[in-house]
């Protein structure tokens, strides 16, 4: 191989679903990878995932990410908040499934666009994530968003994080949708629940996707709204198994949270995630070792 240089690649790429609350558990995990030197070369995040893999990647390391998150979670007004979920999720945390959840918040803002305004939730974002953009980002990243319009999946990798973190976290229904260009975009695990595929896309060569799993709720009933979200669950639910297929690693940390607005023990989901992280520990770095890639360039 004279004249040749060989190089051992580490295009590790993690994938962080949504889930609203549930998908704090996905710092945890972000923590064990960072304390045990597991480098990311890719983060990409849907929704939920979309706003902790902004911060994460807009911050030194998990740690002072967790703390961002949590700060903010605390703060006041409408927006990305414990004041705004809390209201989302009104005294029915224990009743049933996220999906109907989300379906009686459809059904509130029958009569206007959404709950959340977009301007709200520009303010809350920023206050989160400043004027941060994609490019300032020790780690490259991209979001997704599912555009109305065309019905097809839409990637953010450049440009401002707020809009784009809004557009892949904006619930339909309960969070005004944006609108940009010709497009109309919604939250991204419409069309991509674990961003897998995205991650992909970016170049990782193997990834490791975290899916924080709700648990399959009981049928509400056998009106028509309890059927039509109970068939949108189990669509969804068929979407995510098949994307995963494509990950090299799937970790499901397990939590009990019940709503997906509730975020009262917002440590607990996090050590869940820590919990999840570590005890894998030793199958993700098989999986890094068992997929090193060796490349071989010329010299220049």
């Amino acid at each position: 191989m004279d004249g040749c240089v060989c190089t051992t690649s580490g295009e590790l790429g993690i994938a962080l679903s949504g889930g609203g609350a549930r998908a704090l558990a996905q710092l945890g995990v972000l923590k064990v990878l960072d304390r045990h030197g597991i480098p990311l070369s890719y983060v990409a995040g849907t929704s939920a995932g979309a706003v902790i893999g902004a911060v994460y990647v807009t911050s030194e390391n998990a740690l002072e990410a967790e703390e961002r998150i949590l700060d903010h979670l605390h703060s006041q007004g409408t927006g990305f908040n414990t004041e705004t979920f809390a209201r989302l999720a009104g005294n029915e945390s224990g009743s049933v499934g996220a999906l109907l959840d989300i379906g009686r918040g459809l059904w509130r803002a029958v009569r206007q666009e959404a709950l959340v305004g977009g301007e709200e939730m520009r303010a809350s974002l920023h206050g989160l994530l400043g004027d941060a953009t994609f490019e300032a980002g020790r780690i490259p990243f991209a979001t997704t968003a599912l555009d109305l319009v065309s019905g097809r999946r839409m990637i953010f990798a450049a440009g401002p994080l707020v809009e784009a973190v809004y557009a892949s976290s904006a619930i339909p229904g309960l969070f005004e949708p944006i609108e940009l260009y010709d497009h109309v975009l919604v939250d991204g695990g419409w069309a991509e629940p674990v961003p897998v595929n995205t991650c992909h896309h970016m170049g990782a060569i193997h990834i490791i996707a975290v899916d924080v799993p709700a648990g399959r709720a009981p049928m509400g009933g056998k009106g028509g709204i309890a059927t039509a979200f109970r068939a949108d669950a189990l669509t969804r639910d068929l979407l995510e198994e098949n994307q995963l297929r494509e990950a090299d690693f799937v970790l499901r940390p397990q939590v009990t949270v019940a709503h997906f607005a509730d975020f009262s023990d917002a440590a607990g989901l996090i050590e869940a995630g820590e919990r999840s992280a570590e005890a894998s520990i030793d199958a993700i770095e098989a999986v890094i070792e068992r997929h090193q890639s060796l490349f071989i360039r010329a010299r220049g």
